[in-house]
């Protein structure tokens, strides 16, 4: 991933390239795994001091290249003043994924899903493997228990 931090007054750029193994994409209700990748890739504002006296810059990641294996969290839990909460909304999962990167595009395809089923403080996991045209449902039997 590259991150490129642009001074909002000057205009001074700096990269930063970080390897990542996975990443975390807030959730949007009823939206779309390419939305959500949308969301993360969009330019956010920071507080940096630029030499030039500007105090706020704006980040924006990119692929500099494609992973082999792209690996997607999508963030189901989220702090409340009472606690962790599960957000139960749906999400559209499209089998295909067309992506870019400075070096050029690529599609990767749905190969498995693993779900949370149940609350924050028991529940159980759920795999669901794509072979071929089968989707494979894997029941894990130990459910689990927060502490």
């Amino acid at each position: 991933m590259e991150n490129t931090r642009t001074c909002k007054r000057c205009g001074f750029q700096s990269v930063r390239e970080e390897q990542l193994t996975n990443l975390s994409l807030d959730l949007i209700p009823g939206g779309s795994v390419e939305k959500m990748l949308e969301n993360y890739l969009k330019e956010n504002e920071v507080e940096y001091k630029c030499p030039c006296g500007g105090k706020v810059s704006g980040i924006s990641p990119a692929f500099a290249t494609l992973p082999k294996f792209l690996i997607l969290h999508l963030k189901r839990f989220r702090l409340t003043d009472y606690g962790p909460e599960k957000m139960d909304e749906p999400v559209q999962l499209q089998r295909d994924l067309v992506m870019s990167s400075k070096l050029g595009g690529g599609c990767y395809s749905l190969v498995s899903t693993i779900s949370h089923i149940g609350n924050t403080d028991r529940g159980k996991k759920i795999t669901c493997l794509q072979i071929r045209d089968e989707l494979i449902t894997v029941n894990r039997p130990n459910k689990y228990r927060s502490s």
